[in-house]
């Protein structure tokens, strides 16, 4: 008996069976009725981390979550990034970590996956930061505004510590809008929402002093402010690169 096909009748599921008969990078379909598998390039050169969680998630609820009709755009955009994820497999010089986002599966699964803090946590433990984006469908597709990004930021501050959190705008629709790349990034916005969409007062860096302004009404001052807009950002690159020659003075 042929272990790919006889995984396939035993879990229904071509892709897990090809992975676990085959091994490598594979891709899996079911045609005319037959799981068929087809192995991909993968580039030695990458080293995988496995995490398994201590809490089980039956496969079942996590389906249950999934919208029944998901929207054109979304389904491209995630085909869009599938592709770049296969290329990047194929050659982690071409790997990108925008390649793995997602539209379909995690924003509805993320009420099951409580954990997400816990795994914020661990990215204070690893010294890492978190940067605010101020993208408006990041922050909040219905009121992209300074006083939501300002929510986000609290929020971080609270769960990771105000050492580890700082502001990282991301204003990339400045960039499309300029001309500097040929094609507007229509897949990476939700349906409707145009590249002249910005944040209400925080369409570019020249506005960061809106968001200073909200964080200031909060009680953000002093050190703890310094750190949001500068000083976390140098500690942390004082560190990772350690032979460049930055003075963590903070924002003037």
């Amino acid at each position: 008996i042929d272990p790919f096909e006889a995984g396939f009748v035993v879990d229904g599921h071509p892709e897990n069976a090809a992975a676990s008969a085959l091994g490598g990078l594979v891709a899996a379909a079911v045609v005319d009725g037959r799981p068929v598998a087809r192995l991909l390039r993968l580039d030695p050169e990458l080293r995988f981390v496995v995490v398994v969680p201590d809490r089980e998630l039956s496969t079942s609820s996590a389906r249950d979550a999934l919208p029944l009709t998901v929207p054109h755009e979304d389904a491209a955009f995630n085909l869009s990034r599938l592709s770049l994820l296969i290329a990047g497999l194929a050659d982690h010089s071409q790997l990108l970590a925008t390649s793995g986002d997602d539209r379909i599966h995690q924003g509805p699964r993320s009420e099951l996956f409580p954990e997400a803090p816990h795994i914020l946590r661990a990215l204070v433990d690893a010294g890492g930061i978190l940067g605010v984006m101020s993208i408006p469908w990041v922050i909040d597709a219905e009121n992209p505004s300074v006083e939501r990004v300002a929510d986000h930021v609290e929020h971080a501050v609270e769960v990771m510590g105000i050492d580890h959190v700082a502001l990282g705008g991301d204003f990339f629709h400045q960039v499309a809008l300029s001309g500097a790349v040929r094609k507007p990034p229509d897949s990476v916005r939700p349906a409707g929402m145009g590249m002249e969409v910005g944040i209400d007062d925080l369409e570019g860096p020249e506005h960061y002093p809106n968001l200073i302004e909200a964080l200031e009404k909060r009680g953000y001052a002093g050190d703890a402010l310094a750190a949001l807009l500068g000083t976390n950002w140098l500690r942390f690159f004082s560190n990772a690169l350690p032979s460049a020659e930055v003075e963590a003075t903070g924002p003037e």
